[in-house]
């Protein structure tokens, strides 16, 4: 099922394959140094973890660094407290994007978006790229709990201007975060006819996923990532959840200052 849907930053960043659009956006660089990659595409985004259901939407495609600050639609905002040639450690805040009422059961009711700290240690060598962050819900929306994540990911030039970067992730999440996104409390229960449902701390999805970098010059580019996230029993248990598989679809233009 895919629908056309307005834009809404918690279906373009699903935390499940938060990578995403840091490959999109990071195949783009022209230069590895100080930068402004901004540029538009259209994807196709689950609606929420596990949802068998998709959105397509445009999406922004934003890249900052300079000096040690950063902006990037999935990192967010925040400062290298380390930048080195080939490792970076820092923190910053980021977004956490819930999901719609609209999107699941009758009952189970919305999970609104929230703002959490993010800190993280990134490192790479002969092309192979490495990264492993913590994110804790900070203030805002519905959110609690804590989420980490680790991506490695290949940058392949098989043409002058085609660059293609494989990459494969997985992320954890506490018990906290677990129940409040795929659990069901007894209001929600008795709300939505479904049964109880408790989720518990632990390996939340493994992902795969290919980014694609055409440079049509130094500073024009298209780019393509196809991502897919496989979920763990604590969470395709959850009495809601339509789907232990999903898929992710983006293609876009970048242009690199």
């Amino acid at each position: 099922m895919t629908r056309i849907s307005s834009p809404s930053l918690r279906a373009i960043v699903p935390t499940a394959i938060s990578t995403l659009i840091f490959a999109l956006a990071g195949s783009a660089r022209a230069d590895p140094d100080d930068h402004v990659t901004l540029g538009a595409g259209v994807g196709a985004i689950p609606a929420f973890q596990g949802s068998d259901g998709s959105r397509v939407v445009p999406i922004p495609i934003i890249d900052v660094e300079w000096g040690r600050f950063f902006i990037r639609l999935s990192d967010g905002i925040g400062v290298n407290a380390i930048d080195t040639p080939h490792f970076q450690a820092g923190a910053g805040l980021t977004w956490m994007p819930g999901y719609r009422g609209r999107d699941v059961p009758d009952g189970i009711g919305a999970l609104s978006d929230s703002f959490g700290g993010r800190a993280f240690v990134s490192g790479e060598l002969g092309g192979v790229m490495a990264t492993v962050s913590v994110v804790h819900a900070l203030f805002g929306g519905d959110f609690e709990g804590t989420v980490a994540s680790a991506q490695v990911s290949y940058a392949l030039r098989l043409l002058p201007r085609l660059v293609l970067s494989p990459g494969v992730g997985a992320s954890w999440a506490d018990g906290t975060y677990m129940q409040r996104y795929f659990g069901v409390n007894a209001d929600q229960a008795a709300a939505s006819g479904l049964p109880l449902y408790r989720s518990s701390a632990g390996i939340k999805d493994v992902s795969a996923r290919l980014a694609a970098n055409y440079q049509l010059t130094d500073s024009i580019g298209f780019v393509g990532v196809v991502a897919f996230a496989h979920y763990q029993d604590n969470v395709s248990d959850s009495p809601f959840v339509e789907s232990r598989l999903q898929s992710t679809r983006v293609l876009g233009l970048t242009c690199t200052f």
